[in-house]
């Protein structure tokens, strides 16, 4: 296994179990995350009855009142997120050494199980790898953007979770590195 890290790229020399990988990125990795009131934020604003990024990118969260005509007891109301921008799900792959090995990374964002997860390569939407909050740009996001296609093994668009996002879809994909292919991040 490949492992990538928020602060750097990390080639596994001797391939380690996941669990213990995760394990060890989530001692390492430490977040803070603390509630404040709406009107604090400097990034996000209720506009026209919604919640949004003040550049108006990433995702909107609406009131959703929903019902099931021919049941009336099946109604009820909640809020969703509008996010109509299509992200990217990518793992890259590369035989090496006679093995398939997959590249990971550990991320970590607020609400996530753990504090890190086992991510994708690339886990991003348009707004994030387009740089729309002005943070650094998304490691490897040139093998998904316009990929060379002898090299895509799989490029499905799929829904994501269509309980908490209205009608998100995502490009989901596995693309495979030349063999020889070094990665600089």
């Amino acid at each position: 296994m490949w492992a990538a890290s928020p602060s750097r790229l990390s080639h596994l020399e001797t391939p380690t179990p996941s669990l213990e990988w995760l394990e060890a990125r989530r001692r390492a990795i430490r977040c803070e995350v603390r509630r404040i009131e709406f009107g604090d934020s400097r990034e996000w604003e209720w506009h026209e009855g919604v919640w949004r990024h003040r550049t108006g990118g990433f995702f909107t969260v609406r009131g959703l009142r929903w019902s099931v005509p021919t049941q009336s007891a099946l109604a009820g109301h909640q809020p969703i997120m509008d996010q109509p921008e299509h992200g990217i799900l990518g793992f890259l792959i590369q035989e090496r050494d006679g093995c398939e090995q997959v590249l990971v990374q550990a991320k970590a964002e607020p609400g996530t199980t753990g504090e890190v997860q086992m991510a994708p390569t690339v886990q991003a939407t348009e707004s994030n790898y387009g740089q729309l909050h002005g943070g650094r740009s998304q490691p490897f996001i040139e093998w998904f953007e316009q990929p060379d296609p002898r090299w895509v093994l799989v490029h499905q668009l799929q829904s994501e979770q269509g309980t908490r996002f209205l009608a998100k879809r995502n490009r989901n994909m596995i693309v495979r590195l030349p063999s020889g292919a070094e990665l600089e991040h």
